[in-house]
């Protein structure tokens, strides 16, 4: 009987006996700086297009410049009613026509005790290699066009290096029906005068 107890004691002790917990796995430290590579190799694949495409479509829509001649004109008007006021115009095409490329005009300054005609000297820039033509008009006191008018003589070629000069252009004025001039051609409308707009006296 007593023997049997100790057996019985030592029985119960090894029964509740618990084995050691193994440890527990390592994290994988690889995995995270794969991650993290996967990103950045990302992001420094990504283009900046909004950047990269902007210079592009800028040149592509940059129209190249039209190349320009520059021309000075020194003249005289004559035939001039008294007190009338005298304009000189510079046309690309037919100054005399209704829809004329006009370039620029001219105020005349009026000299009456000149007995040969009034000077003027306009500078203009047509097109390179192009023809120009001369016109002049006197315009009475409140009128809506010139009755005396003409146009220059000769031809008037628009192409060299530098100035190109032409001296002693004479405009005699002779009487014809009443006639309105176009305004000066403006770029920013397109490649023709706007149709149907005509002026009297260009105000100063």
């Amino acid at each position: 009987m007593r023997l049997a107890l100790p057996l019985a004691v030592l029985a119960l002790v090894s029964g509740c006996k618990e084995e050691p917990a193994k440890p527990a796995a390592p994290a994988s430290s690889a995995s995270t700086p794969a991650s993290t590579s996967a990103v950045a190799a990302a992001s420094s694949s990504a283009p900046t297009v909004a950047s990269a495409s902007a210079p592009a479509s800028a040149s592509a829509s940059a129209a190249p410049a039209e190349k320009t001649c520059e021309v000075e004109i020194f003249g005289k008007v004559k035939g001039a009613p008294p007190k009338s006021k005298v304009v000189v115009y510079v046309a690309q095409d037919d100054c005399l026509a209704d829809d004329a490329h006009i370039l620029g005009h001219l105020d005349v300054v009026a000299d009456p005790t000149a007995k040969d005609g009034w000077k003027f000297m306009i500078e203009v820039f047509p097109k390179w290699g192009t023809d120009i033509t001369i016109c002049a008009a006197a315009y009475g006191e409140g009128a809506n066009g010139a009755e005396h008018y003409a146009k220059a003589k000769g031809k008037f070629h628009a192409e060299a290096e530098g100035e190109v000069t032409f001296n002693e252009v004479a405009l005699d004025l002779v009487k014809g029906k009443l006639k309105s001039f176009p305004k000066d051609w403006d770029k920013s409308l397109g490649a023709q005068p706007p149709s149907g707009k005509t002026q009297g006296p260009p105000k100063k």
